[in-house]
């Protein structure tokens, strides 16, 4: 890599409240080889697809690649430098995921996403889970600074937006109509049990929004569609919840969440039995040599 890698920043918006912080705290880095580019009110997997090809497609004319959510906001103006630093220290590194402060569950949560020129994707019709990991000739590294994160995540959300993490992070942690679970629900149950606690300890309103986006996932057992962040069957069922105020939130949330032996014996029997064949599978492929479909 060159002394002076240029940088694309890649983010997606769908009305986030922090897309203004967000750009404004890119601007500030004292880094400035970058540009910006931005994904805008398109559905999740397109929108997700639609970055991973520009990466693709841009690989001759970049360095390195940042995939900066619009809801997430650098800590401080030398987060970029600090990914060229640690690019440049490790010439073999083709992605490094860097653990942001989540401020609805509050806490540390994976991730912001940060890749070489050398990573490609293999796209497909994955309608929740469309993240896949790309695929790199060198390795990848997690960075878990419970000190000072880079990013915050969604440090000042519309309450919709609240509320939308919850459905979505449910959809994810329940999984309804899948014979097999992606095993990415054991972190999204992670982080619905850090935002119960969350609003509990404080009962704020947003977190409980969260939790109850996180509810209607967990009864309705609605599929990706209705998650989708602009569509108007995730709108209706904010609707039915906006005007809560966080005591009667409680009261409904309470039966199922206040007991946590309770709630993780449900989650157990209903998903992490269903991850195990998938895992044990990915397992087997690994030790064969043969690239895991994710």
């Amino acid at each position: 890599m060159n002394t002076n890698p240029k940088i694309l920043v890649l983010t997606m918006y769908s009305g986030e409240n922090e897309f203004e912080a967000c750009k404004e705290a890119l601007a500030s880095q004292s880094y400035t080889n970058h540009e910006l580019v931005t994904i805008e009110n398109k559905p999740n997997r397109e929108a997700h697809h639609t970055l991973y090809r520009t990466i693709m497609e841009h690989a001759d004319e970049f360095d390195l690649f940042v995939k900066l959510d619009a809801d997430m906001v650098f800590k401080n103006d030398g987060a970029l430098e600090r990914i060229v630093d640690l690019f440049a220290s490790e010439p073999a590194l083709d992605q490094a995921v860097f653990a942001v402060h989540d401020f609805i569950p509050d806490k540390l949560s994976w991730g912001m996403h940060t890749f070489s020129n050398r990573v490609k994707w293999d796209l497909d019709e994955e309608a929740l889970f469309v993240d896949p990991n790309p695929h790199y000739p060198g390795k990848k590294m997690d960075i878990w600074n419970d000190i000072e994160p880079l990013v915050d995540h969604a440090p000042d959300p519309l309450p919709y937006h609240a509320f939308h993490f919850g459905l979505h992070r449910g959809l994810k942690a329940f999984q309804w109509g899948r014979i097999s679970a992606h095993p990415q629900a054991i972190g999204m149950w992670g982080a619905l049990e850090a935002t119960w606690n969350h609003f509990k300890r404080t009962r704020e309103t947003k977190p409980g929004l969260a939790m109850m986006g996180a509810e209607i996932a967990r009864k309705k057992g609605i599929d990706a569609s209705g998650a989708e962040k602009n569509s108007k069957g995730a709108h209706a069922l904010f609707e039915s919840v906006e005007e809560m105020n966080p005591h009667d939130m409680y009261e409904q949330l309470a039966p199922f969440w206040e007991n946590r032996f309770k709630r993780r014996v449900y989650w157990y029997a209903l998903v992490y039995a269903r991850i195990l064949p998938s895992a044990l599978l990915r397992r087997i492929k690994r030790m064969m040599g043969l690239k895991p479909k994710l």
